[in-house]
């Protein structure tokens, strides 16, 4: 197995997929297996891992994620490039060092890049076009002992869009929804996948609730640069979104089930699924708190006592 690993390109759930493979043909052990997320770590903890001899094994594994010192971001950490370099001329024979930087643009003019380019085995998956997606949807079920109709297929990409994670995750619940059945039928998709949008609007809210600052200015900033929604239109669909959770979490409290639930919200199951997975964590009081600023927003927006993307950004820069 060669040492030292690449990958690129647009679409993380095929390089997921690749690395999980090189790890399973590999013969080290869960001990000797290590990820390091390079927004948290220098890569020189990394790099003094994987020089490191294994812990009884033959074999050691290093995978990197997020490594932006790759590319011409700033950042907060300021990483030992120069050993990083070192090692990747001189790399341990007992490890295998991996670097996954799915949906990352290399500088090319980086010096560290340019001895990666030259000395890594590289990987490059890019997005899926349509008739891909729509036969790798149908092979997914398929591994699954379910059938789905082109037509089916066709509905579950207008929803789900080419995002194979988001995509993964539908299916994964498909699946169990459709638990003892032959086939998954259009009528299915409709009612338990989430629109792709909606995944956009869903991870906004999570950001502002787990008071992640820099994921929500980023989905923020990426829904209102694409079109796909006005502030005030998120800002009440945020809204929206974090009362029917609470009123979800309330409901689960006194045992009601998900078709119950859905039921009761006037919503499609498949709603009612994320809705309940995002209750199950929900803090009521930090809920609470930000259904009344959204609402205080809303009146100053509405009130022109401020422009409302100056408003929403203020807002998630006090988070």
């Amino acid at each position: 197995m060669a040492k030292v690993y690449l990958f690129l390109g647009n679409e993380e759930y095929l390089n997921k997929v690749k690395i999980e493979r090189l790890i399973k043909e590999s013969v080290a052990d869960e001990y000797n297996i290590n990820y390091y997320d390079m927004e948290e770590k220098n890569v020189s903890f990394a790099v003094e891992d994987a020089q490191t001899a294994p812990f009884l094994c033959e074999e050691k594994i290093i995978v990197l994620r997020h490594p932006k010192f790759l590319t011409t971001a700033k950042l907060e950490i300021e990483h030992d490039i120069k050993g990083f370099v070192k090692y990747l001329n001189n790399p341990s024979p007992y490890t295998t060092f991996i670097i996954d930087a799915s949906k990352l643009e290399l500088d090319n003019r980086k010096g560290v890049v340019k001895t990666l380019l030259k000395v890594a085995i590289k990987e490059e998956s890019e997005s899926l076009s349509d008739v891909e997606f729509v036969g790798w949807v149908i092979r997914q079920f398929s591994q699954n002992n379910l059938k789905i109709s082109q037509r089916a297929a066709q509905t579950f990409l207008s929803r789900t869009g080419t995002n194979l994670i988001n995509a993964s995750n539908e299916i994964d619940k498909l699946v169990l929804y459709c638990m003892g059945k032959d086939e998954v039928t259009e009528e299915d998709v409709i009612n338990l996948t989430t629109k792709e949008l909606e995944q956009d609007i869903f991870s906004f809210t999570n950001a502002i609730m787990e008071k992640n600052k820099k994921k929500a200015i980023e989905v923020y900033r990426n829904l209102v640069a694409t079109n796909k929604f006005e502030p005030v239109q998120l800002l009440i669909t945020s809204s929206n979104n974090l009362k029917d959770c609470y009123l979800v979490k309330l409901l689960m409290e006194k045992n009601y089930k998900q078709n119950q639930i859905a039921e009761s919200l006037g919503v499609s199951p498949g709603r009612a699924y994320y809705l309940m997975r995002d209750a199950r964590s929900l803090d009521k009081e930090r809920a609470a708190e930000l259904i009344q600023k959204f609402a205080e927003l809303d009146f100053k927006i509405k009130t022109g006592q401020i422009e409302s993307n100056t408003g929403l950004e203020f807002l998630l820069f006090s988070l």
